[in-house]
C-alpha cells in the first residue's frame, strides 16, 4: 500500500529515526511500537532497509515517522544523551561512570554531579557509598556488556530499576548477579527496548532544543564532509582524537 506524504515538502529539513515503527501493527497498537513487526521490528534502518547515505532513501510511514527540524534548531543540536536526560528529569543525584577525561567533563557540563573512574576505583563501592549503602533508583546501562550489566543490578536499590539502552552483541547470555538480585525477590525491575519511534516523541524532543532548555552542541567533537565518509566511520568505530559524536555534513 502506498500512503501519500501530506505533512511535509520537498526541501524540508526533517528528523528520521532509526525506529520507524508501522503503526498499524498489532504490538504498536499494543503500546509497543519499536516491536511491530516482530522482536525490534520497528529498527528498520539495521534490519531491513538500506543506509541512509545515499542520495535517496525509504521511510516507512513518512507522516508518522518524520518531524520536521524547526530553522533556529542547526544539526549539530538534534540530540540527547542518558546524562543530560536525567538532570532534566531533575534527579537528586545524578552519577557518571567513565575513564576518559574529556567525557567526564562533558558529563560534568551535562549535569552529572558525580564521576566514578572505572580505572581508579571500584564502582559498585563507591556508587554505594555516594548513596549510603542504599544503590540508586535507577540505574542506565549504555554500554552493552555482561560486565556493566551485572554492575547495575548490584548498584540498584531494591525496588529500583536497571534500564537497558544499549545492544547486546556477544556472547550467548548475558548474567544477573543472583545474591545483588536478591535471588530474585528484591523487587529490581530490568527494563529493555528500543525508544518508540514517532514524530510525536521526536518533536517533543526538538521542542527541547528550540527553547534552549539543553545544548547537546558539545557532543559534536568531530565534524565530516560527505565525501569524508570513510574516515568519518573510521573514526568513529575505533573512537579516534578523543570522539565523542561525528557529524556529517551534506553541503
Amino acid at each position: 500500500m502506498v500512503h501519500e506524504v501530506t505533512a511535509f515538502r520537498p526541501g524540508d529539513r526533517v528528523l528520521v529515526g532509526a525506529i520507524t515503527p508501522d503503526w498499524g501493527d498489532l504490538a504498536s497498537q499494543d503500546g509497543h511500537p519499536s516491536q511491530s513487526g516482530g522482536p525490534l521490528g520497528g529498527f528498520t534502518f539495521a534490519n531491513s532497509e538500506d543506509g541512509v547515505f545515499a542520495e535517496y532513501f525509504h521511510v516507512n510511514e513518512a507522516d508518522a515517522n518524520l518531524a520536521k527540524i524547526p530553522g533556529c534548531v542547526p544539526d549539530e543540536m538534534a540530540g540527547l544523551m542518558a546524562t543530560a536526560g536525567a538532570k532534566l528529569r531533575e534527579a537528586g543525584l545524578v552519577i557518571g561512570v567513565g575513564s576518559v577525561p574529556s567525557r567526564q567533563k562533558l558529563a560534568r557540563d551535562y549535569g552529572a554531579d558525580e564521576i566514578v573512574d572505572l580505572t581508579t576505583e571500584e564502582v559498585v563501592e563507591r556508587i554505594l557509598d555516594l548513596t549510603q549503602g542504599q544503590g540508586v533508583d535507577t540505574a542506565i546501562e549504555a554500554l552493552g556488556a555482561d560486565a556493566t550489566l551485572q554492575t547495575a543490578v548490584k548498584i540498584t536499590r531494591p525496588g529500583g530499576t536497571v534500564s537497558n539502552t544499549d545492544y547486546y552483541g556477544e556472547g550467548e547470555f548475558v548474567r544477573i548477579p543472583r545474591i545483588e538480585w536478591g535471588v530474585g525477590m528484591a523487587n529490581k525491575t530490568i527494563t529493555t527496548g528500543l525508544c518508540p519511534g514517532g514524530r510525536v516523541r521526536m518533536e517533543r524532543l526538538l521542542r527541547v532544543q528550540e527553547s534552549r532548555r539543553l545544548d547537546p552542541t558539545h557532543m559534536t567533537t568531530h565534524t565530516f564532509r560527505f565525501e569524508e565518509m570513510e574516515r568519518a566511520f573510521e573514526v568513529s568505530d575505533k573512537k579516534l582524537d578523543d570522539l565523542v559524536k561525528a557529524l556529517i555534513t551534506f553541503s
